[in-house]
This record gives C-alpha cells, structure tokens and sequence, in this order.
C-alpha cells in the first residue's frame, strides 16, 4: 500500500505542474475601453456615441461575456447577466490575435501580456481602445 502511496504522490508531483502550465496564455477577465465617436450622419443621426467599456472573460482561448444596452442611453453598454443582455463571443489564437462578436459589433484586435489594442466596428463606425487584463484583486 505505501508503495501505491508513494507513487501516486510523485505522479501527482509530476503531473500538478504540467496542469497548469496548458492554462492559455490570455485567461482571465479583461476591460476594453474605447473612447467616445464623434456623430457621422452616413452612419447614426444620433450627436455622436459615448464611450464604450467592454467586459469580457477569456478561458481556454474563447472570449465570453454578456453585455446590454442601457435603457435611457441605447448607445451605452454595461456587463450584465440580466435579462436583457446578450451575448459576446469570440476566439483568441495562441499569438494574442482576437476576433468576437455583440450584437452588430465586430471587435478584432491583439493581446500581448496584459494590454492590447483593440478594434471596434459598429453603429458609430471604426474604434480603437485599449484592453487590460484585470488582476483578480481588482475585481468587483
């Protein structure tokens, strides 16, 4: 028995290690920030569209979040499981380059560490913002 014992336990000594090291290089919980668009009547009649903050989750290279428009301000999104939210999906390959979808967004962009830059089509025309991956401790 102890033999058993001791084997699993360098099995497992082994193996522990190994696990984690196939963790994708992008997991966790990034913030895309993009800045205000100035109105472009070809596109929106509206004044223009606000900033624009995007939530989203990477686990195993897909991208994943729920996302909604406010109510009293269409153009502005939050991260929200409520009823109204749909969702945000997408992939990151193994070089950091990313592609998801929301609604009538594309989004495409690069990862690299903990930031990237990032590409944003939509309602108010081409974006570019900045993603951070967030740090567990500064989590809500």
């Amino acid at each position: 028995m102890s033999k058993w014992l001791t084997a699993s336990a360098a099995i497992a000594i082994v193996a522990l290690p190994m696990l984690a090291a196939h963790a994708d290089p992008y997991d966790g919980r990034w913030v895309i920030d993009f800045p205000p668009a100035a109105a472009n009547p070809s596109i929106n009649a509206g004044p223009g569209c606000p900033a624009m903050r995007i939530v989203a989750n990477v686990k195993d290279s897909q991208i994943s979040g729920n996302l909604r428009r406010e109510r009293n301000s269409p153009m502005e999104v939050t991260d929200s499981a409520g009823p109204y939210a749909t969702p945000l999906t997408g992939a990151v390959a193994s070089d950091g380059s990313l592609t998801a979808t929301w609604q009538s967004y594309t989004i495409a962009g690069k990862l690299a560490g903990d930031s990237g830059q990032v590409s944003l089509t939509g309602e108010c025309g081409p974006r570019t913002g900045n993603a951070v991956r967030i740090k567990p401790q500064d989590q809500p």
